[in-house]
């Protein structure tokens, strides 16, 4: 029964680096949840050369996710631009066609319900984009 990883993977014995080598292998292993035991690993070389394509599939899928969830901001922002400038005309519209206190309030509560209720995240579009 071994006490430890480093006796029951025999490698006790080994440098600090080749210790240090295998840990970060089996930490990035985990993280990019790759997952275990699919094509086991025997010399360093194979290791490192599995640790750097681990690395650059991690970047590369954060890389497209990153892009698409900022895509789907910025053109949200792009929209919540457009919409204050056309209440900024729609104030200015009305201030100079003198339209009564009452209709404006109707209409900017009607802007102010269409940029709050129907304005909701289309979720079939941001689970397309991914």
């Amino acid at each position: 029964n071994a006490d430890n990883w480093l006796v029951a993977d025999e490698v006790i014995n080994d440098s600090l680096d080749m210790r240090y080598l295998r840990s970060f292998y089996w930490a990035l292993y985990t993280v990019t949840t790759i997952g275990y035991g699919s094509v086991p690993v025997i010399s360093n070389a194979e290791r490192i050369f599995a640790m750097f394509v681990m690395a650059i599939g991690a970047v590369i899928c954060d890389a497209g996710i990153t892009a698409v969830l900022t895509s789907i901001i910025s053109s949200k922002d792009h929209q919540a631009g457009t919409n204050n400038r056309r209440i900024q005309c729609c104030k200015l519209f009305m201030k100079e066609q003198f339209v009564e206190k009452s209709l404006q309030e109707r209409i900017f509560d009607y802007y102010n319900y269409d940029d709050t209720e129907l304005k909701n995240i289309d979720e079939t579009e941001i689970l397309h984009e991914l």
